[in-house]
């Protein structure tokens, strides 16, 4: 599989459109966030379309966008350069089977601006504003800057780097 900006769109759109009961808690609209984000990060790939194996900062990034959506007034700045953080701290952690590095500085500041951008400006609703994050990170994390390498064992070894597909 490659990683589909809908899929994320999709399931960030569960979390944040409120059902009946409405959302329960700030702090756990993070954590689905999180668990959504997930979900599609499981259908990476490296360069050679070698499949994703785990990636532990998921755990991690439903914790600490639970403290961030549980913050009252944070301007959209603050929260944009917040979520890219932790966004940043769980994408490092992503390995792709053979994978031996991830060179993901430019993760931070790509999703940075794509995330100020989109929480500065107000959506209409719950869908537009899940639609909006799916984009930010879906465009942050399929970055050309983004690069997963490794080697394939073999006699001789392959050696690959590229971007997540």
């Amino acid at each position: 599989m490659a990683l589909l900006k809908k899929k994320l769109e999709s399931g960030l759109k569960s979390v944040y459109e409120k059902g009946k009961k409405g959302n329960a808690f700030p702090g756990a609209v993070g954590h689905k966030t999180a668990k959504e984000y997930m979900k599609y990060m499981q259908d990476a790939q490296n360069v050679f379309g070698l499949p994703f194996q785990g990636m532990t900062g998921a755990s991690v990034l439903g914790g600490d966008l639970a403290q961030i959506y549980s913050r009252e007034s944070l301007s959209g700045e603050e929260t944009a350069r917040k979520m890219a953080t932790a966004f940043d701290k769980c994408i490092a952690t992503l390995l792709t089977q053979h994978q031996t590095t991830i060179v993901s500085a430019a993760f931070k500041p790509l999703a940075y601006t794509y995330l100020n951008i989109y929480l500065n400006k107000p959506a209409k609703t719950a869908s537009e504003f899940a639609k909006n994050l799916a984009m930010a990170l879906h465009l942050a994390t399929t970055a050309p800057a983004i690069i997963v390498s490794g080697i394939i064992p073999g006699a001789p070894p392959v050696p690959f780097a590229g971007p997540i597909t």
